[in-house]
């Protein structure tokens, strides 16, 4: 009987409350809906990063781009790569390709003076450590490898190895280090 009761009670309560289901169609036609002008700003943004960047004056990969838009603390990571730095998740347009390549060109115009006179002594120091020791290694390779061929020791094993590793170092990680040095990294 108190099932009945409840049931009977909520059957009401539904009815009361218009929560009851209808297979009517209602219109919805005269219902304006608004949207934020942020989310308008934001879908014109990642439809045309270009115009973006060119509205407030910025160039490709400009810190003050995404220093922005971190501080409007608004926008997704991937947003701000997409407008600022133009790695959206879509293939890159003809133009976004140009744009970037001279914003590239014209950033290195104006940075490469300045990275030349601060890291110009690191450039002939690197050169001359890289080709002592590229030319001593091989040196030591082939000596080794010529003429103490019929004595392997284990002395001898390690010094090659070593000379080796070192020969690796000086063609590849002195270059690198060089350009980080130079560009003050």
């Amino acid at each position: 009987m108190i099932f009945l009761t409840l049931l009977a009670a909520c059957a009401c309560l539904v009815e009361v409350s218009g929560l009851h289901a209808t297979t009517e169609a209602t219109d919805t036609t005269g219902v304006a809906v608004t949207e934020d002008a942020f989310y308008i700003s934001r879908e014109r943004m990642l439809a045309d990063p270009i115009r973006y960047l060119q509205a407030n004056g910025w160039e490709w990969s400009d810190r003050r781009c995404s220093y922005s838009m971190w501080v409007a603390k608004r926008y997704t990571y991937e947003e701000m790569l997409c407008a600022c730095y133009l790695w959206c998740q879509r293939q890159k347009t003809q133009e976004e390709l140009d744009f970037e390549y001279a914003s590239r060109v014209s950033q290195l115009k104006r940075y490469m003076p300045r990275l030349l006179r601060i890291g110009w002594p690191y450039i002939p120091v690197f050169a001359i450590l890289a080709s002592v020791g590229i030319c001593g290694n091989i040196t030591i390779i082939v000596v080794i490898a010529r003429f103490m061929g019929k004595n392997k020791s284990a002395t001898n094993a390690l010094i090659a190895n070593m000379a080796v590793s070192d020969l690796f170092t000086c063609v590849f990680c002195m270059p690198i280090q060089g350009e980080l040095v130079e560009n003050g990294l």
